[in-house]
C-alpha cells in the first residue's frame, strides 16, 4: 500500500497523483517522460524540489527514473 507504507508522505502522494493524470494525458504509454518544469508547476514548487521528491519515490520504488545526459 502507497498510503501505508511508512516511508511516504502528503508530497509524495500528490507527486504520484500528478505523474498519474500526465501518463493518462499522454495515454497510458508503456514509459514516459514528463517534463519536470510541469510537474513543478503543478505542484507549484521548484524544479529541485520536484526532482528531489521524484528522486524519493525512485528510492522507495514507486518510480524508475532514467537519467538524461545531462542530469
Amino acid at each position: 500500500r502507497f498510503a501505508g507504507d511508512g516511508k511516504t508522505e502528503a508530497r509524495h502522494i500528490a507527486l504520484f497523483h500528478v505523474l498519474s493524470e500526465l501518463w493518462v494525458n499522454e495515454g497510458k504509454p508503456e514509459s514516459f517522460s514528463p517534463d519536470t518544469n510541469e510537474v513543478a508547476r503543478l505542484l507549484t514548487i521548484g524544479h529541485s524540489t520536484a526532482l528531489r521528491w521524484l528522486n524519493e519515490l525512485e528510492k522507495f520504488g514507486y518510480v524508475e527514473l532514467r537519467r538524461g545526459r545531462n542530469q
